[in-house]
């Protein structure tokens, strides 16, 4: 149950941000797949070791996000998120 709460709240905090970028049918297709590709991260991170850094992460949800809402100007969608201060060795 708990899962399914983080789950909408992560759906919905991506949808917002995306309405702004995209007609609103693409921004809910685009937010479903980020929040699947967040998830798939998230795991790859966990179960690998040396996992997937936080870098790269966002490299590839960008490049998702410029291809699913078809932008010709990938700097449309800066300003680059917040980065998170991790202790040293910890996986984003």
């Amino acid at each position: 149950r708990i899962q399914r709460v983080i789950n909408r709240r992560l759906h919905d905090n991506l949808l917002h941000a995306l309405r702004s970028l995209a007609p609103e049918a693409r921004a809910r297709r685009a937010a479903d797949g980020l929040a699947a590709l967040i998830d798939g991260l998230w795991l790859r991170c966990a179960l690998t070791e040396g996992g997937i850094d936080a870098a790269a992460a966002r490299a590839l949800c960008r490049d998702y996000l410029f291809g699913r809402i078809d932008r010709d100007d990938p700097d449309t969608l800066s300003p680059e998120p917040p980065q998170c201060e991790h202790p040293e060795g910890e996986r984003a």
